[in-house]
């Protein structure tokens, strides 16, 4: 899972705990939330690569249904679109690099106290224009975190290792 959907995941999981909270309850229609997504996130480790402060943008809609079920664990899914957006207030840089994120994602607070992360799709593509795919995350991230915080991740599919190279390159 890229730092971006792993940071995404973590603000989402917070988000989600303190607005729905995680104590058992019967099993029902899943409670329906939209959250609109429109903020810039500054990307420090790719900044001091490239030499330039890089930002980038989200923006979007994302739908979730949240559900107790029966044996007490609470179920997060969350399905949507989000553009992302590479940008820097550098002053001789107007490069715009667009990306996407368009797939499902699920959390799952179990009564023990471990958690089940699974996200699949296209996690992220970003394109250039006249370049095509520059970067690509895209396929099955499971990640397995026990009671005592031991993290177990699992992907297939294709995941580049780090965009930084390719966004240095074109700003």
């Amino acid at each position: 899972m890229s730092r971006t959907a792993r940071a995404v995941a973590v603000i989402l999981m917070g988000v989600l705990s303190l607005a729905f909270g995680n104590t058992a309850e019967a099993a029902g229609p899943p409670t329906i939330e939209y959250i609109q997504i429109d903020e810039d996130r500054f990307l420090p480790r790719t900044s001091g690569i490239c030499g330039l402060p890089l930002y980038e943008h989200f923006e979007g809609t994302i739908k979730v249904a949240t559900r107790t079920m029966p044996d007490g664990s609470i179920r997060h899914h969350e399905t949507g679109t989000v553009s992302i957006t590479f940008h820097s207030d550098a002053a001789n840089s107007t490069t715009i690099i667009a990306s996407r994120r368009v797939g499902t994602f699920t959390l799952v607070e179990h009564p023990d106290g471990s958690v089940t992360i699974r996200g699949s799709g296209l996690e992220e593509l970003i394109t250039q224009p006249g370049e095509g795919h520059i970067f690509i995350h895209a396929g099955v991230t499971i990640i397995e975190i026990d009671p005592d915080g031991n993290e177990t991740m699992i992907e297939h599919g294709q995941f580049d290792e780090s965009f930084a190279p390719a966004i240095c390159a074109l700003f």
